[in-house]
């Protein structure tokens, strides 16, 4: 593409943010392109496909899809792409408790009024992100490694992580103005050089250098021949159309942040699946372990003392880390702008908040402000 112009706008990041900024753009007319470094799209609105471990007893294999990034959208959220409201959320009713620490250390679970319903995806969390995703012009496995105001737009230099792709950086694409939608920390490394030319950028980089992340430590797990996997938990009876389920949210808990039965957000699945989130402090001691099966032991060891011993011996057992789990300091406006760089911005959950809701938001609050950019570069 050389060095013209040839998008209106390239996004980098492929999360609610980023799709929703994308979709409105592209929406009123502008030549957007998407770009993200993973092989999918969602960022942490993120589902894995877990395959059950081959048994003697039950040749056929059994693959379920486990929510381990967004756990779910609260029912108000404003998503207005075709086909997110129709087939794709449904309404999810969990039994909800608080696992609570006295002064002695000791852990009760206490049941708490529900906050739901909650809207969750049959298919996982990720089909949310791929319904956002329809019609746009999306690059997968691109990596931005840095971006330089360049005339009356911006150059992107990026690698492509593609399996089979040459080695090196390809040719920079060009664009008249960028949207940043990813963590604020991976901003940073993206416009320090060119920051250290153009001193108009630099409150933009000390913007996202002020927010803070809290990493979490994910845990799913599998377990064969329950039909309740937390039996102590005195579960209501729920509507019979929705699937029964259950969450707790760690109150003061040193390791557990939230856990759930993630099985129960599918219409149909063949046996439990809990899901696990640790706290930052577990997250932060155990982060760089090289044997993520023991961290994954640890933290469900932690939650079979609090809630049911059978937790700790799972069929099959997965660890994820997210470095970026969830926002800590958030950036205190909608987007993230400077005057002196008026098409560039910054979007996601960071900016004015910390939830799926307040990355659409925040998405939304981007385009606006971009769109806004754009038409002022016009002649007269």
């Amino acid at each position: 593409m050389g060095d013209s112009v040839a998008w209106d706008v390239i996004v980098v990041g492929a999360g609610l943010g980023g799709l929703t900024a994308a979709q409105r753009l592209s929406q009123a007319g502008y030549q957007v392109l998407v770009l993200d470094k993973s092989r999918g799209v969602g960022g942490r609105m993120a589902t894995r496909r877990v395959t059950w471990p081959q048994r003697a007893d039950a040749p056929g294999s059994e693959t379920v899809a486990v929510d381990h990034g967004c756990r779910f959208l609260p029912a108000s959220t404003r998503l207005e792409e075709p086909g997110v409201a129709e087939g794709v959320l449904h309404p999810w009713n969990p039994a909800e408790f608080a696992l609570t620490v006295d002064s002695q250390g000791r852990t009760q679970v206490v049941s708490t009024p529900s906050q739901g319903p909650y809207a969750v995806s049959p298919q996982g969390m990720s089909a949310v992100a791929k319904t956002l995703a329809a019609g746009l012009t999306l690059q997968r496995q691109s990596r931005v490694t840095q971006v330089w105001p360049q005339g009356d737009g911006w150059r992107v230099t990026w690698v492509n992580d593609a399996a089979g792709a040459e080695a090196g950086e390809t040719a920079p694409l060009t664009t008249r103005a960028l949207l940043l939608a990813i963590p604020a920390a991976q901003i940073v490394p993206l416009v320090t050089g060119a920051t250290a030319h153009h001193a108009g950028l630099a409150p933009f980089l000390a913007a996202a250098e002020a927010v803070t992340f809290d990493p979490v430590m994910t845990v799913m797990a599998g377990y064969d021949g329950l039909t309740d996997p937390l039996t102590r938990l005195d579960r209501p009876q729920l509507d019979p159309t929705s699937p029964p389920g259950w969450m707790v949210w760690g109150q003061g808990h040193p390791n557990l942040r939230w856990l759930a039965l993630d099985s129960s957000k599918r219409l149909q699945s063949p046996y439990p699946v809990v899901v696990a989130h640790s706290t930052a402090t577990f997250a932060e001691t155990h982060f760089d372990a090289t044997d993520l099966a023991s961290v994954g032991q640890t933290l469900l060891a932690q939650a079979a003392l609090a809630l049911d011993s059978r937790l700790a011996q799972p069929t099959w057992m997965q660890v994820h880390r997210w470095r970026y789990g969830f926002v800590k300091q958030a950036h205190p406006a909608p987007l993230l702008a400077t005057a002196a760089a008026p098409t560039l911005a910054g979007c996601g959950d960071w900016c004015a908040g910390l939830s799926a809701d307040d990355a659409i938001q925040s998405g939304e609050a981007a385009a606006h402000h971009l769109r806004h950019s754009l038409e002022s570069q016009r002649p007269e």
